[in-house]
């Protein structure tokens, strides 16, 4: 195309890629940003951008790695049209089936492509001078027609920044001309303040004739170039003044803009353009000439006038209270959303139009009232009245002033708001407050009786009603000040703890044990009457203040009454029970100065009552507290005998009683004290229970225990059996059953040998839980024995439930089995219905051991065979005569 053809943008982009080599002001970081955002929107790791400069393809901008193989043809843009669509979109979908394409070699290092898609890339007048083509490495389908409009509008966008950047370059010639009749302008501008410049459309040049000064800059600033007048317009008003170029330099148009120069240090300064366009003889835009004026100060003015109608149109929108004016003649001319949903209105229905439109005859004579008198008195008025626009239940406080614009009243300003819910919530807090003067003295008498209640309740149970700790020792420590005062009053304190009170809770359930403890609190209660006390402490833990007894048989006798008041059997969720209580004794003869050294020598004496056989009572002596203090460091010396490995294992023989051959042994665990010797399990188990050491030692036990047997059965025919006691504190821990496992893996033990031996009290607490352990260890292929069977409440209901193999007789049972055989009898055979094998415990002679063996008990162990032996002392007894290992059923 000829320059007198093409318009000046076009023609200076042809003029620029005609000359050899790509010009250096390019817009290399835009095509980098299209060729990316091409590749991005196809998905495609390549995408060009290819230009024709002078007679040679060059890349302009690359996205994605180097590709070989590429046709020359593909800068030119002629790649990028087919012969049946020239100057449209190629889609190629696989290059290695076109032709076009097999003449190119590959390069090495690079791949081929092998897809290809390409739009060709246009001047404003059509003339095609480069492509964007996206490629891939594998064949796709073609382009749909959506995609291919994408990518026309992208080459378009590339064209575009194109035509920008050179349309700059050819501005700049326009300065020189410019420049010659800056003089004569600067002259007349001078004295007008104004600044006159002009641009060549054709080269893109810029003159400036004016008094920069008066427009706050210095003269280096002035442009030259289109591309530099633009540079000085803010950011955000520089699109509108490019476009109003275009339009001039295309199609004549007049220029006319308000915009910001940037000035030095950041400041902006408002100007306003009039321009008009020279044409040539033609009627062609040419030149255009524009007179730019300083508006700062008017601007700014405007900006802060807009700025604050803009914040005061938005208090008034957003606010809930009911804004409005109105002309003198009561017309409305402004109301916010709240007025007019007050009115049942919308704005635009309101405005233009009076009260009378909205409320009846009497409110509008009524608001027109008040309208007159703040406009005849010049003065504000506030009143509080219903709604006057349909809503009589509801109550607006309105605020009324005058509206003044220019010194002159023209109408009413009105505010009012809705205190329909005040009104309501003072007429209820009145209303609430005669309510409440009645109440007041109603409640006062009820704190009253409260206070009384609360101080009974701070000094009695709860549960059963007597006197609690507080009381019992506030009126402790009455005795004891009474006794140091008159030297003769005399009195005793009872400790009372219900033995196996746990279990009973544990099987039978909380609810249970609180109505045994009702059942014991009522019998005290009637059996120990003024001057003394009776009180419960917590728990199963009971307490007996006896005043006025002189000597230690008057107390013995008291207690043995009260032993006897609760020896019937209570009546607990229909079963019947029977319960004795351990009880410690202390006397007034120790001459105390504190209650609690009293209740604690009480407790202590308590302990000691537990020593000995159920339902005993034992008096306080200094020895016992002595006793106590030495259990404590037996505590302390308990957790380093765990580190210094100071434990001893002795083994009690198993016999058949059948034919007395030893056919197992029960693991037992000892401790050698270094200071007080071999100390019995009696004293350091329920030490080893309280502080939680139980379960290492039970484990150490079990290890030891199974190395020394498996170490026995090398040698022997019918391999022994080993009984190992578990603590109940191991089913409180899951990880026991990986613990067992992990024993017998390590000490190669075989499960089938091993029996585990465990407390009745354990299958009545958490059924189901134990349930579930018990199951988990058995499916090791141990077997599971219940130890001192019979001292518990267990039954056969209970016992079906449980995955068990043995029933271990307690020891009391054999004492009195010369009288009571039956009671024998009856476990045996409940043993033999279970399926489940019995052991005697405890077997002391002869006659025991036969009566057992009569009554097809199968096994037996006590020192009538043999006492608990260190390994090497058991080895004699090893050497009888062997029988067959025991089954682990009673079958």
């Amino acid at each position: 195309m000829s320059s007198t053809s093409t318009s000046f943008p076009e023609q200076a982009c042809l003029d620029a890629l005609a000359r050899p080599g790509l010009p250096d002001l390019l817009p290399d970081e835009a095509f980098g940003r299209l060729t990316r955002l091409a590749a991005q929107v196809f998905a495609a790791p390549v995408s060009l951008i290819m230009l024709a400069s002078g007679q040679e393809p060059q890349l302009a901008s690359r996205y994605g790695p180097a590709l070989g193989g590429l046709p020359t043809s593909l800068a030119r843009g002629t790649f990028a049209a087919g012969p049946d669509r020239p100057g449209q979109v190629l889609s190629i979908p696989d290059t290695a089936l076109d032709a076009r394409w097999r003449g190119e070699g590959p390069v090495a290092g690079q791949p081929r492509p092998r897809f290809y898609a390409g739009a060709p890339l246009r001047t404003p007048g059509g003339q095609v001078v480069g492509s964007l083509c996206v490629l891939d490495t594998q064949p796709r389908s073609p382009l749909s027609p959506a995609e291919e409009a994408t990518l026309e509008g992208l080459a378009a966008v590339v064209m575009d920044a194109v035509v920008q950047r050179v349309s700059g370059l050819a501005l700049q010639q326009m300065q020189a001309q410019l420049a010659r009749k800056r003089q004569h302008i600067d002259l007349i501008l001078a004295k007008t303040g104004t600044a006159l410049w002009s641009l060549d459309f054709a080269s893109g040049a810029v003159e400036v004739q004016a008094d920069l000064s008066a427009q706050g800059l210095p003269e280096e600033y002035a442009p030259t170039t289109v591309q530099a007048l633009l540079e000085i317009v803010h950011p955000e008003d520089r699109p509108r003044a490019y476009a109003q170029m275009r339009r001039a330099a295309e199609q004549g148009t007049d220029y006319e803009l308000q915009a910001r120069l940037q000035l030095p240090g950041g400041l902006d300064l408002w100007t306003n353009s009039r321009g008009s366009v020279q044409r040539d003889r033609a009627g062609r835009p040419t030149r255009l000439l524009a007179v730019t004026t300083n508006i700062h100060h008017q601007r700014e003015t405007e900006l802060a006038l807009a700025e604050s109608e803009a914040t005061l149109r938005q208090i008034i929108e957003k606010t809930e209270d009911a804004i409005y004016i109105k002309d003198v003649q009561g017309v409305y001319r402004l109301i916010n959303p709240a007025a007019a949903r007050m009115m049942g209105a919308c704005p635009e229905e309101i405005v233009g139009r009076s009260d009378a439109a909205f409320a009846d005859e009497r409110q509008t004579e009524r608001l027109g009232q008040i309208d007159r008198q703040v406009m005849d008195q010049a003065r504000s008025v506030v009143y509080e009245a219903p709604l006057a626009y349909g809503q009589p239940d509801r109550t607006m406080l309105t605020s009324k002033f005058p509206f003044v614009q220019a010194d002159e009243i023209r109408g009413v300003i009105g505010i009012s708001r809705d205190v329909t819910v005040q009104k309501q919530l003072e007429q209820a807090l009145r209303e609430s407050n005669v309510q409440l003067e009645r109440k007041v003295e109603e409640r006062t008498r009820s704190l009253e009786d409260l206070n009384r209640q609360l101080q009974h309740d701070a000094l009695h149970d709860a549960l059963t009603a007597l006197p609690n700790r507080a009381l019992f020792t506030d009126r402790l420590e009455q005795a004891i000040r009474r006794r140091e005062n008159s030297g003769n009053n005399t009195f005793a304190v009872l400790f009372l703890d219900f033995d196996r009170f746990k279990l009973i809770n544990d099987s039978l359930g909380h609810a249970a044990g609180d109505e045994l403890l009702l059942g014991i609190a009522e019998r005290l209660r009637a059996h120990v009457t003024s001057p003394h006390t009776v009180a419960r402490l917590g728990g199963d833990e009971f307490t007996v203040l006896l005043e006025g007894l002189h000597t230690r048989e008057e107390v013995r006798q008291q207690v043995w009454s009260i032993q006897q008041a609760l020896a019937p059997a209570f009546q607990v969720s229909g079963q019947d029970l029977r319960v004795t209580a351990s009880i410690g004794i202390t006397l007034c003869d120790q001459n105390y100065s504190r209650a609690e050294d009293v209740l604690r020598d009480a407790d202590i004496a308590m302990y000691r009552a537990k020593t000995q056989q159920k339902g005993s009572f034992a008096f306080f002596e200094p020895a016992l507290l002595e006793r106590q203090v030495a259990l404590l460091n037996l505590q302390q010396d308990l957790r380093q005998a765990v580190e210094r490995q100071e434990f001893r294992i002795h083994y009690q023989p198993i016999l058949r009683l059948e034919d007395r051959s030893v056919v197992g042994v029960e693991a037992l665990v000892r401790w050698q004290h270094p200071l007080h010797g071999l100390i019995s399990p009696a004293e350091f188990i329920p030490l080893a229970e309280e502080s939680g050491l139980i379960c290492d030692i039970d484990l150490w036990v079990l290890r030891g225990a199974a190395r020394q047997v498996r170490l026995w059965n090398a040698g022997r025919a019918a391999p022994l059996t080993l009984n190992v006691n578990l603590s109940a504190q191991h089913f409180e821990d899951r990880r026991v059953v990986g613990q067992v496992r992990a024993v017998l893996e390590e000490e190669q033990f075989s499960p089938a040998l091993l029996h585990l031996e465990i407390t009745e009290s354990l299958l009545m607490a958490r059924q189901a839980h134990t349930v579930e352990m018990l199951g988990q260890l058995r499916a090791l292929g141990l077997a599971v024995v219940i130890d001192d069977f019979g001292t518990g409440y267990s039954s056969l209901s209970y016992l079906q439930r449980f995955p068990l193999d043995g029933l271990k007789i307690d020891r009391s049972f054999i004492a009195t089995a010369q009288w009571q055989p039956e009671v024998l009898r009856t476990i045996v055979q409940l043993g033999q219905h279970l399926k489940m094998y019995t052991v005697a415990e405890g077997l002391e002679d002869e006659a025991q051991a036969e009566q057992l063996r009569a009554l097809n008990c199968e096994y037996g162990q006590g020192y009538f065979f043999a006492r608990p032996l260190p390994a090497e002392d058991l080895g004699e007894l090893l050497r009888l005569p062997e029988g067959p290992a025991p089954a682990l059923t009673g079958e």
